[in-house]
């Protein structure tokens, strides 16, 4: 004879039916319902480290399980930082950020929490590329004839080294000055030929260039 038993899974807040045939049981769910359990968040993928050309956009992403769905919040923490801040506004898988100068170095990481618990995410590092704090001194130099003129440029940026390209502009004509290639650039003895000529110095790295302002040269 077959016995007939319910019983309710209090997780699920439903009935079920255990049917014994012959030394078998077989459960039968008698009503609806979802059979997905609660559950506390879980970081399922970690965010990675991003790298990016000042200017230009990155984003942080992260892959998170939990029942109910999760609450996300992105936070940051400074460069040569101790304490995480919170990022208004980003509390989605993914984080888009447009990078400039101060971010490169800054970490990300995401919390996330529901009614059963916490998560946090491991950081994820921002490296920014960039030039800048380019400075060509002097803007302006006057020389007699047959003297030269020493025209410097200042620069950082990351990644090192950079590489430097002097060029120079007359009658209205941009040339390349070969060999011009250090942060200093030294004229050949000028001639009135010269007077009005200007100079500017290409700075550039692995993933980004930028110009100097130009300096005029006065052969006077």
């Amino acid at each position: 004879m077959a016995t007939h038993v319910t019983c309710t899974d209090r997780r699920a807040g439903r009935a079920l039916a255990a049917l014994g045939v012959g030394g078998c049981s077989l459960l039968l769910i008698a009503c609806g319902g979802s059979t997905e359990a609660n559950a506390p968040p879980v970081i399922t993928a970690q965010p990675a480290d991003q790298a990016a050309v000042e200017g230009r956009p990155a984003t942080f992403g992260v892959g998170v399980s939990g029942v109910p769905v999760p609450s996300l919040q992105w936070e940051r923490m400074e460069p040569g930082g101790s304490t995480w801040a919170a990022i208004p506004g980003a509390s989605s898988r993914t984080y888009p950020i447009i990078p400039s100068r101060p971010d490169d170095g800054t970490r990300f990481r995401v919390q996330a929490t529901n009614a059963l618990g916490a998560a946090t995410s491991n950081p994820a590092l921002l490296t920014v590329y960039y030039i800048s704090t380019v400075v060509l001194s002097p803007d302006f130099l006057t020389v007699r004839p047959g003297d030269t003129a020493t025209f410097s440029v200042t620069a950082s940026g990351n990644p090192s080294p950079l590489g430097y390209q002097w060029r120079r502009l007359a009658g209205g004509v941009v040339t390349v000055i070969p060999g011009a290639i250090f942060p200093s650039y030294t004229t050949p003895p000028a001639t009135s030929a010269d007077d009005g000529t200007q100079f500017s110095c290409t700075i550039s790295n692995a993933f980004v260039e930028r110009n100097s302002t130009w300096a005029t040269l006065y052969v006077r």
